[in-house]
């Protein structure tokens, strides 16, 4: 059976492309909308209520960073995330308990536990019964956990030499004088109001 174009099929024809067309029109604007948007946020300033404020610049610059390292990470196909590779990094010169390891990566014990779950489910940790204390439990790399913390971190190397592009030895000299007085701010801070509780 033929189908016949008449005026009343070609007509619905013609509305449908229509439909089509601003169907993609939409889609398109809205694409550029969040893409414009998405730009705006990252390189748009910060609040004028901060202007002169180091700490949300360092913030911003960590987020920053923090985006590069999961990009750089799966680009080069490393089968571990930013807080995992600190981990086994921790680990690297011996066992340690999860309550040191709970200071190093300012965690509380329940994320902790996720985060070690997370690395001993693909092999490169292993958790152990202290010899010393049999209610602590110790955490340390396997073979595989080595040879992975290895393969990873000249790249993570290379990445901080291409975020370091263009800054000269002064440059990393101050700046690191700085960020060492902030973090000695933010000690002294933390040790007044522990004290106040």
């Amino acid at each position: 059976m033929k189908f016949l174009i008449t005026e009343t099929n070609s007509y619905g024809i013609v509305l449908l492309f229509i439909k089509y067309i601003l169907t993609i029109f939409v889609s398109l604007q809205l694409v550029a909308c969040a893409t414009n948007l998405y730009f705006r946020m990252v390189n748009s300033d910060l609040p004028p209520f901060v202007e002169g404020a180091m700490a949300p610049r360092v913030a911003k610059t960590t987020k920053f960073i923090s985006m590069m390292i999961k990009s750089h990470l799966a680009a080069h196909d490393v089968p571990l995330t930013k807080e995992q590779f600190i981990v086994l990094l921790c680990l690297e010169e011996g066992a340690k308990n999860q309550s040191f390891l709970a200071i190093l990566t300012e965690r509380n014990k329940g994320s902790l536990t996720r985060l070690i779950q997370s690395i001993e489910k693909k092999g490169y940790i292993e958790r152990n019964v202290s010899s010393a204390d049999n209610r602590v439990n110790e955490v340390e790399l396997t073979s595989e956990g080595k040879m992975v913390l290895e393969e990873t971190k000249p790249i993570m190397k290379n990445l901080f030499a291409v975020l370091q592009q263009g800054v000269e030895e002064e440059e990393m000299q101050i700046a690191t004088r700085v960020l060492e007085k902030i973090q000695i701010n933010a000690t002294h801070e933390i040790e007044r109001l522990e004290v106040k509780k």
